[in-house]
């Protein structure tokens, strides 16, 4: 019967990844990042969304990040729901990285994106 049926936790079908988090505004660190140390227009800057996952692995204050322009996303018709999400669309990405909040180190690399737009210039 149904009410006999219980999910056991050591059961491989029943654990599930932890749920990540939405886009949001740019983190602080990385903003600044990119208007400071890489010139970046901040008007541009602070319209763009990332979206984060925590490290795996010890480090309980470093994240994971994808920069992405919601405008361009949009405009594609394509909706981002979390961090995975952008792994079907690369060339959304316009940076990725790692920061910490702890220390406010940030480590950032050039997306598909950025690549192709100063390709074209």
């Amino acid at each position: 019967m149904f009410w006999n049926k219980r999910n056991k936790k050591s059961d491989p079908k029943t654990l599930q990844k932890p749920r990540l988090k939405p886009p949001m505004d740019l983190p602080h660190q990385v903003g600044r990042h990119l208007v400071v140390n890489l010139q970046k227009d901040p008007d541009w800057v602070w319209n763009l969304k990332a979206v984060v996952k925590p490290f795996e692995g010890g480090n309980k204050l470093g994240r994971r990040f994808r920069v992405y322009d919601p405008a361009q996303s949009a405009k594609q018709g394509i909706k981002i729901f979390d961090y995975d999400s952008l792994d079907a669309c690369p060339d959304l990405i316009l940076y990725e990285g790692d920061f910490d909040k702890a220390s406010n180190a940030v480590s950032l690399a050039a997306g598909e994106a950025v690549s192709d737009l100063v390709g074209r210039n």
